[in-house]
């Protein structure tokens, strides 16, 4: 009988709707504020935390896709798209929600973004929110400042990440204060932890490394992210 009646229920059975991921882009209006690093780690952050994850790399230079190829099989998986931005001709927001099937999908820019006006504001226009990590100095807020205002111009979320940071100068104080009056300022920041960079050549997340600095801020930052995104 059993087999019977899973035989009804199959017959106008509806397929499950594909799961929608949170989508997370991660992008300046200035090289060197560490873009990809930040990817790496939330992405690592977020796949021990028991989230499903998928990576996009759009950088002309894919370090992220140089990183995720050297993880180690051992290590908790996650999937990823290396899809160069001046491949794209078509419609760049078509494709990237039509990635389906994680709980959040994490989307590395170039540095040049502002190069492709057209994509960027595709891409804003897709994420659910915006990302923007910066240095604490005077030429990296201005360009922040710029970017950050488009994406509310598109109607997006941007959330600020001051990234890099040496606390005990008085310019770490003076950009937090400046970035709370004009952007969305996350309240954890990254600090310049020699320990960060150093993952990248094992394809680990710095979270990954027994006695490493900065894991435990990539997840708080993470945290925040979870929070604004309701994931």
């Amino acid at each position: 009988m059993g087999t019977a009646l899973e035989a009804v229920f199959n017959e106008g059975a509806v397929e499950p709707a594909p799961q929608l991921p949170k989508r997370l882009l991660v992008a300046s209006g200035k090289g060197g504020s560490g873009k990809t690093t930040t990817c790496r780690n939330l992405a690592v952050a977020a796949v021990l935390a028991g989230l499903s994850v998928t990576t996009v790399d759009l950088d002309e230079s894919p370090t992220l896709t140089a990183w995720w190829k050297r993880r180690p099989e051992i290590l908790p998986a996650f999937d990823h798209i290396p899809a160069t931005i001046n491949e794209f001709e078509g419609d760049l927001r078509a494709e990237i929600e039509a990635v389906t099937g994680c709980n959040l999908l994490i989307v590395d820019t170039p540095p040049t973004l502002s190069a492709y006006p057209s994509h960027a504001r595709e891409l804003i226009r897709a994420a659910d929110l915006v990302l923007v990590p910066t240095q604490q100095y005077d030429e990296d807020l201005e360009a922040v400042s710029a970017w950050s205002e488009l994406a509310v111009d598109l109607g997006a979320r941007a959330l600020v990440l001051l990234n890099r940071t040496q606390r005990r100068e008085t310019s770490f104080e003076a950009a937090k204060r400046r970035l709370v009056k004009l952007n969305r300022l996350c309240p954890i920041d990254i600090p310049h932890y020699a320990d960060v960079p150093k993952s990248f050549s094992k394809g680990l997340g710095v979270a990954e490394v027994r006695g490493a600095k900065g894991g435990a801020d990539y997840e708080a930052v993470l945290d925040h992210i979870r929070r604004e995104l309701e994931i």
